[in-house]
């Protein structure tokens, strides 16, 4: 069964080394993958891609990016974490305070804490592998509108056709 691309729109903010900085419009079901960051202003989602199609800053361009499991993925970043959270702090104080140390709810809540950022951490490194071996989820398919401005940069009207 093939799977069915989604389209988005952007606005390339800058190109830099072979990568473009795309401004998204921040969709319903975004809630923080660790691919993108939150713009400057809140209302958007910026994330860098490979700079194909001769972009340069401030062309809207047409981006296309696999489907995403939104209930696996708000399981790893919602859920998972306060599992482990509860599960770190509850385990480890009890063990620790049969085990006849003293500081046990420390050392409990240091270990949820630790626990609750590991799914975190994992899924920042697997982004940082895929990123350097060349895989990414979403890539630029065309340019919608080219820049006409003299000094690169997006104007408000571009950024607002994103």
């Amino acid at each position: 069964m093939e799977k069915t691309m989604i389209e988005e729109m952007g606005v390339v903010l800058e190109v830099k080394n072979g990568k473009a900085s795309v401004l998204l419009d921040k969709g319903e079901a975004c809630g923080g993958c660790g691919h993108c960051s939150t713009s400057f202003d809140g209302r958007g989602m910026v994330t860098r891609l490979p700079a194909s199609h001769g972009v340069s800053s401030g062309d809207v361009v047409k981006l296309e990016r696999e489907p995403v499991n939104q209930v696996k993925s708000g399981f790893i970043i919602f859920i998972l974490p306060l599992i482990l959270l509860i599960a770190g702090y509850t385990g480890a104080s009890s063990i620790l305070e049969k085990a006849g140390v003293a500081a046990y709810q420390p050392a409990g809540i240091a270990i949820g804490v630790f626990l609750f950022s590991l799914p975190y951490l994992l899924l920042f490194l697997k982004n940082r592998r895929d990123e350097k071996a060349g895989k990414y989820s979403m890539r630029i398919v065309e340019i919608v509108h080219r820049n006409r401005s003299t000094n690169g940069t997006p104007s408000q009207a571009e950024i607002g056709r994103a």
